[in-house]
């Protein structure tokens, strides 16, 4: 459902409170056209949206950037989907170098730290190359090549929720505190944590992956704090390309809670509740960024995706909201 524009404008960088957010809520119910994209839904416990950007206007260029290939972002589009909402489109053309530098990015310019942090998106469509090594990214992330944790690698604070588009079905949730290129000295090193749910059947693939190099074929050890919750209900014919879903994660002092909105049950839906040891917490106040981009080394879970995109890919976002100012 959405309201009607004559009564309710999507406006920039909303910041809702308790009793707005429910006033604007009984707006939305009692003036709703049945085939368009539903309000934001509240977020889990009741907590108020922080910034929230519509998409519905030249403001958003006062709060975000796009770091590169500016061609390859377009806001305000209209959402066929949303009977009259608006949003933000990346496209990743066929071709496109295999580095996030070679793919659609766009991203708030200043760095924000704990908070709730989400968007409503369609994540990228490879039905027409169904291995299209193509990755949809929300996430957070700082970098500067300092040390500050003393670990011997390049900082890299960084909260990621991604889709291949060759498994859309399934999401991967990671924490990064850590991470050096190649071409740093010592080479490539990292520090990471991971999650990976097929949300088709609620199966966690991997709990709380601990890696500290791209190639190690096993998991680290894992501590109490990594593995809840230990089991998800399915979602029934999920597919992140196909319909936009809601997602959000929460930045907090011991951790990081991560939740979809479950619209098949009508709640959201709590993905992980990571408070593992600290050192694995990213601590660094980042940029909220949304991209789309090719990855030749990511394979999906049954070994496939990885190649170079022969068409073009768009991935749709029809609101974000980070902690803002």
């Amino acid at each position: 459902m959405s309201p009607s524009p004559t009564l309710f404008r999507r406006r920039h960088r909303v910041l809702f409170g308790g009793a707005v957010a429910a006033s604007l809520a009984s707006l939305f119910l009692l003036n709703a056209s049945a085939s368009a994209l539903p309000p934001p839904p509240a977020l889990p416990q009741g907590v108020p949206h922080p910034a929230l950007e519509n998409w519905d206007g030249p403001a958003w260029q006062q709060d975000w950037r796009i770091p590169h290939h500016p061609e390859r972002v377009a806001a305000p589009v209209p959402l066929p989907e949303g009977a009259g909402n608006s949003g933000v489109r990346l496209t990743l053309p066929a071709g496109a170098e295999a580095t996030p530098d070679g793919g659609a990015e766009i991203g708030t310019g200043e760095p924000t730290g704990k908070g709730w942090y989400g968007a409503r998106m369609k994540t990228a469509d490879c039905t027409g190359q169904p291995d299209a090594g193509v990755k949809t990214g929300l996430f957070t992330y700082y970098k500067d090549r300092e040390d500050r944790n003393n670990t011997g690698i390049e900082d890299n604070s960084e909260i990621d929720i991604e889709f291949l588009c060759s498994e859309p079905h399934v999401i991967h949730l990671t924490l990064y505190t850590d991470y050096q290129p190649p071409s740093a000295p010592g080479g490539e090193k990292l520090r990471k944590v991971n999650r990976s749910i097929d949300l088709r059947t609620g199966r966690i693939i991997r709990s709380a992956c601990y890696k500290e190099s791209f190639e190690q074929p096993q998991c680290g050890r894992s501590f109490d704090g990594e593995h809840h919750p230990s089991s998800l209900p399915a979602i029934e014919g999920f597919d992140s390309s196909q319909e936009y879903w809601d997602y959000a994660f929460h930045w907090h002092d011991t951790g990081v809670n991560f939740y979809l909105y479950d619209k098949t049950r009508d709640n959201w839906l709590q993905l992980w509740d990571y408070r593992g040891p600290q050192d694995r917490v990213p601590s660094l106040a980042g940029t909220f960024r949304h991209n789309v981009w090719w990855n030749e080394a990511w394979k999906d879970e049954q070994g496939g995706g990885g190649e170079q995109p022969r068409i073009d890919t768009e991935v749709s976002v029809d609101y974000s909201f980070w902690p803002g100012s």
